[in-house]
């Protein structure tokens, strides 16, 4: 059974899954962490390909059959099990993440992987387009935000095709994309929970100044701060967040020194 209250559709299209296969560019050398694997329609397609395939599916029945399905594979590892509560340990640098992902809990998803997997080489995701345009958009663009930030802060990201509802099952009343995530060449910067709930923060009143929203935030101490950090940058002291880019958003973290 599906897990309607999480979005979860299946993508069924074999033309689609080619298309996927194809773009991801798989190497024998390879490992990729799979985020929810259902019964395994596409992971034993990477694994043809790859090094090792470590599929996460939180649906013990889907979980069953994908076993089952991909038994005789050695170079699949199944784990049944929900990811945003799993810490899986021991994964290698350069390792690929992959997945069909439940649109509800897109958000936190992402969250997870920039948080909690900085070793990855890659990231190819499946999920609705509205998202995936979400954490695509630049500074400046109306879609920016929070999972803008903490997503390009670290990483180029592009929306490499368009997935019709079609190619699902169930169906999506929405379009579907699948998402490019790769590294920046600059140092990463750690992806922490104070770094996490300060974006956040500055985000809840998008609709106000920059420094409107902080001196809502926090104290007079620190909106003085950022408001001569800002204007040292050349900024007006009347810029909206959503006109700073991940870097300087940043930057205002380091030098307040946000603690939760």
């Amino acid at each position: 059974m599906l897990s309607k209250y999480r979005g979860q559709h299946w993508l069924i299209s074999q033309k689609i899954i080619s298309k996927i296969i194809k773009s991801m560019n798989i190497s024998m050398d390879d490992t990729f962490l799979e985020i929810g694997a259902g019964t395994g329609n596409i992971t034993g397609q990477i694994g043809d390909k790859a090094k090792m395939v470590i599929a996460v599916e939180l649906d013990y029945t889907h979980g069953i059959k994908m076993k089952e399905l991909l038994k005789s594979s050695e170079k699949i590892q199944p784990l049944i099990g929900d990811f945003l509560r799993l810490r899986i340990d021991g994964l290698h640098d350069d390792v690929r993440i992959f997945g069909n992902i439940p649109y509800s809990i897109t958000g936190p998803i992402i969250t997870k992987i920039m948080k909690e997997y900085p070793q990855y080489k890659d990231v190819h995701l499946t999920m609705q387009r509205e998202v995936a345009l979400r954490i695509s958009s630049p500074g400046g663009s109306r879609n920016y935000g929070f999972l803008s930030v903490i997503t390009g802060l670290n990483n180029n990201v592009e929306i490499l095709f368009d997935i019709s509802p079609k190619a699902f099952m169930p169906k999506p009343k929405v379009l579907s994309a699948f998402l490019r995530i790769t590294k920046k060449s600059e140092e990463w910067r750690p992806i922490t929970d104070d770094f996490i709930e300060f974006v956040q923060l500055i985000f809840r009143y998008r609709r106000k100044t920059l420094m409107n929203s902080i001196k809502l935030s926090f104290d007079k101490e620190v909106a003085n701060t950022i408001k001569e950090y800002l204007l040292k940058l050349g900024f007006s002291d009347k810029i909206r967040i959503e006109n700073l880019s991940p870097e300087i958003i940043y930057e205002l973290y380091k030098l307040i020194e946000f603690r939760s």
